[in-house]
């Protein structure tokens, strides 16, 4: 017999919004402004119109208790709260998700835990590690920037294309180029080797992840066969989207 498909719904600054625009400023389709080369408390809240027209009809909801922005300062991203980042990712709790991007390698998966944000630098604002035994905001965040900072391997390397070389290599030279802390902060990531993160080339935009629908248990064994079948039974799959870039006039993107 079929197992039971618990329906997953994912946490509004981490869901992905096709219809969401902010007028003069970046172009993102999540409530969540991110530039994945940075870490998670970088990250700033955009008031969408959509969650502005939302909250004006109901009260959000309690697991979540994300203020509802004012009109007045919907165009305006403001910093994400520690409050928000310890909010649990999806509705109902899950104790681990896994995460997979199409513009980076299969092999590349990412799983987000309870244990993610420990990663975090303890004294980064708003960088407190969870204490929650589900997966929250900042455990999928963690998880994203931890595997996007990592220094790639000579295999991964070997396994480029010459002109995808040329470009990954072209987008490293970029980022340690303007990164902050001056010859020092350039110096150190220049030697820090061409990392994940130059694989999505201009795409470090976070726009937010969809899940991925979920598939029935057989006998209470897991899924057989297929994307199902590389799932443990009761994980969560969802979908990373990324989105070019575009800086805001005036400001500076580096790395950290």
């Amino acid at each position: 017999m079929p197992g039971r498909v618990t329906t997953v719904t994912l946490h509004p600054l981490l869901a992905f919004k096709p219809d969401t625009y902010i007028q003069e400023s970046t172009y993102s389709q999540c409530a969540l402004e991110w530039d994945v080369r940075l870490p998670p408390h970088t990250a700033r809240i955009v008031p969408t119109p959509a969650a502005v027209v939302a909250s004006s009809r109901a009260p959000p909801p309690p697991a979540y208790n994300t203020p509802a922005p004012s009109k007045s300062s919907a165009p305006l991203p403001r910093s994400i709260t520690p409050a928000e980042l310890a909010q649990s990712a999806t509705t109902p709790p899950v104790r681990s998700l896994n995460l997979t991007c199409g513009i980076l390698p299969p092999e590349w998966r990412i799983r987000a835990t309870t244990s993610s944000s420990s990663s975090l630098t303890p004294n980064a604002p708003n960088a407190t590690p969870s204490q929650s035994p589900y997966v929250t905001v900042a455990d999928v965040l963690a998880a994203i920037h931890t595997l996007l900072a990592q220094r790639v391997s000579h295999a991964e390397w070997e396994r480029l294309a010459p002109k995808e070389s040329d470009r990954v290599a072209r987008t490293f030279h970029a980022r340690w180029r303007c990164a902050d802390g001056g010859d020092e902060g350039q110096s150190r990531e220049y030697y820090g080797g061409v990392r994940r993160v130059d694989w999505v080339l201009h795409a470090t935009a976070f726009a937010g992840l969809t899940c991925v629908p979920a598939v029935a248990a057989s006998d209470g064994d897991g899924a057989s066969g297929g994307e199902a079948g590389r799932r443990r039974k009761g994980e969560v799959e969802v979908v990373i989207t990324l989105r070019r870039e575009k800086s805001r006039k005036g400001e500076k993107k580096g790395t950290k």
